[in-house]
């Protein structure tokens, strides 16, 4: 093994550890899951429930 073999097969010190790219997307799903449930509850609240009336027209 030559000195420039061993320098590349050395881990970097900024390298992205092996599971990134999975906690990445389980992040993001779950970011998008919740405000997608969010949106839906205030939705719910404000049309069935009556919570937030407009306001009258002069």
């Amino acid at each position: 093994m030559t000195d420039s073999e061993s320098t590349l097969a050395a881990p970097s010190r900024y390298a992205t550890p092996s599971g990134a790219g999975a906690l990445f997307f389980i992040q993001i799903f779950a970011t998008l899951g919740f405000a997608v449930l969010y949106s839906t509850l205030v939705l719910y609240a404000t049309k069935r429930l009556g919570s937030a009336k407009a306001a009258p027209t002069p």
